[in-house]
């Protein structure tokens, strides 16, 4: 007895499966690949926020004094005098999340003595000095005084699980404790010591402290 011929439509049929098959398969490795992507960069840029520290823990070695709260810096450089602040205090005045580079809070004066210390790459004059570092993952960085528990520290801010892999990475992996702090909801929420638990819908600013201070 013959065996019936295959429809018109199978061979269409099961070429359209295999098409979704791998479609699926590769919507799959690319959402894996963008979210590997995240975290290096995030990564980087904890690496960079280290990297600012040492360059922070330089700069006191030499001068004797923190970026951005050095009285002597006038006398060194043809740079502006801090708005605010005590200078000579131990203490970057300012908010770390005020990133417009006009303002000549310590914390903007900050970037620009260590750029005029050679201690960072970048533009040493006029408002292009004070402008902060983008990191890795595209938000810029931050110093300031009592960031999440800190005297003085350099910050950003980003999601959740990027900042739980950065804690666990360099620290403990707890937001409030170790070298790595990180704080729910955005850049303005201040805490005393840094978040008590991870909240994995949330944004966190994540820092940590200036190796000169």
């Amino acid at each position: 007895m013959d065996q019936p011929r295959p429809g018109p439509f199978a061979a269409w049929g099961t070429d359209l499966i295999t098409v979704l098959i791998v479609a699926v398969a590769v919507l799959a490795v690319a959402g894996n690949g963008a979210a590997l992507v995240a975290e290096n960069d995030a990564l980087r840029t904890a690496r960079q926020m280290a990297g600012v520290a040492a360059a922070t823990e330089a700069y006191a070695g030499h001068y004797d004094a923190l970026p951005g709260d050095d009285p002597g810096a006038r006398n060194r450089w043809p740079v502006p005098p801090a708005r605010g602040g005590t200078g000579g205090d131990g203490i970057i005045d300012g908010a770390w999340w005020w990133f417009g580079p006009h303002r000549r809070t310590e914390n903007r004066l900050f970037w620009q003595h260590l750029r005029r210390a050679g201690l960072l790459a970048g533009p040493d004059r006029g408002m292009a000095a004070r402008r902060p570092v983008t990191g890795g993952h595209g938000a810029p960085l931050g110093v300031g005084a009592r960031g999440t528990g800190l005297d003085n520290a350099v910050c950003t801010v980003m999601p959740a699980r990027l900042a739980h892999r950065v804690d666990k990475h360099f620290d403990d992996g707890r937001p409030h404790t170790g070298a790595w702090r990180a704080c729910a909801g955005g850049p303005a929420r201040v805490c005393p010591r840094g978040a008590a638990s991870w909240t994995m819908t949330a944004t966190y600013s994540v820092c940590t402290g200036l190796d000169g201070a």
